[in-house]
């Protein structure tokens, strides 16, 4: 069992399907799900900027926004969070699009089940988590530094050793 806990915003302006998804993640015995709403784009935006979420969940249609625009923009603004969009529309070169352009799921509501909705929000925050620990640079070599007290004492001879023997 994993005691994983994740805060998702649930980006609707319909407070009946809001309240559906929101019911169908409190449920879910594992992992847990904080749901934050949001109906409007405007107001994802503000709460994305507040930070502390691991994934949003996305209707493209929006009061202030509409298609792939949508997404393009909370994905300008939410870097690294696990974004998995939300649709009243059943288009799969939309769905295609989405996914090509950095969705990690795109799910429709006239088909929306629990399971489903619970393992493409955690599996899609697991991936972006790992595609975030990809994009780390690995470092490159630790620094050493050697400083002679005076001159003649050999630091410059024990440095060119030392950087030989690091590199071998």
């Amino acid at each position: 069992m994993s005691d994983a806990q994740y805060k998702v915003l649930l980006v609707e302006d319909n407070a009946v399907n809001a309240l559906v998804v929101r019911k169908m993640l409190e449920r879910a015995e594992t992992p847990r799900f904080e749901v934050r709403p949001a109906g409007s784009l405007v107001e994802a935006l503000d709460q994305l900027a507040e930070g502390g979420f691991d994934a949003v969940l996305l209707d493209l249609n929006l009061p202030d926004s509409a298609g792939i625009e949508t997404f393009l923009s909370i994905q300008r603004n939410a870097s690294g969070l696990a974004l998995v969009i939300l649709s009243g529309v059943e288009d799969e070169a939309l769905a295609r699009k989405a996914v090509e352009l950095g969705a990690q799921d795109y799910l429709a509501k006239t088909a929306l089940n629990p399971a489903d909705l619970v393992r493409a929000l955690q599996y899609g925050i697991i991936r972006s988590r790992k595609t975030a620990e990809d994009r780390k640079p690995e470092p490159t070599g630790n620094i050493l530094a050697f400083l002679g007290a005076k001159g003649g004492v050999g630091t410059t001879t024990l440095a060119c050793h030392t950087a030989r023997e690091l590199k071998r």
